[in-house]
Parts: C-alpha cells; sequence; structure tokens
C-alpha cells in the first residue's frame, strides 16, 4: 500500500484588536491558529481532515472543502498540531 503524506500551511492569528500594545484586559485573549491542509504528493487541498491542538485538549476543527481550518487557542503560547485523515499517514 502506498502511503500518502500530509502537507500544512499554518498561519498564527493573535487575534487582537485595539491599540498595538495590549492592555491588561486583554492579556490572555484568544489567538488562533488557521491554515489549509493539502496534500504534500499533488498539493491538493483536503477536506475532512481532523486537525486537534496537542497542547490544548478539546480544541479542534475539521477542514472545510478548500482545505482551511481556523481554531481558536490561548494565544502566547507554542502550540503542537496533530492532523490526521484518513488514507494519509
Amino acid at each position: 500500500m502506498t502511503q500518502r503524506h500530509i502537507a500544512a500551511v499554518l498561519i498564527l492569528g493573535m487575534g487582537l484588536t485595539g491599540p498595538a500594545m495590549p492592555s491588561a484586559a486583554q492579556v490572555g485573549q484568544e489567538g488562533q491558529v488557521e491554515g489549509i491542509v493539502r496534500s504534500a504528493d499533488s498539493g491538493t487541498p483536503l477536506a475532512g481532515a481532523t486537525v486537534m491542538v496537542v497542547s490544548t485538549p478539546g480544541r479542534g476543527a475539521i477542514t472545510h472543502g478548500d482545505g482551511s481550518f481556523r481554531i481558536p487557542v490561548p494565544d502566547a503560547e507554542r502550540h503542537r498540531l496533530r492532523i490526521d485523515r484518513l488514507g494519509y499517514a
């Protein structure tokens, strides 16, 4: 069986609005991880892939038809993602 691989393009969006320097009320505000999951072999966007934030249990998303996803996450942290889709390693 041939293994197909997943490639993901990720963008960390802090999600802060307002002044450039966050106020005390903004500290701890959520940001977001967003991106597009594609087949590493063909570059085709992968719909229906599960994207989970390993560092924050319970946070995840299913990719849309264009392979895109967006997950709210606590900002100012490092996040490890796990991406799964049937037929891909």
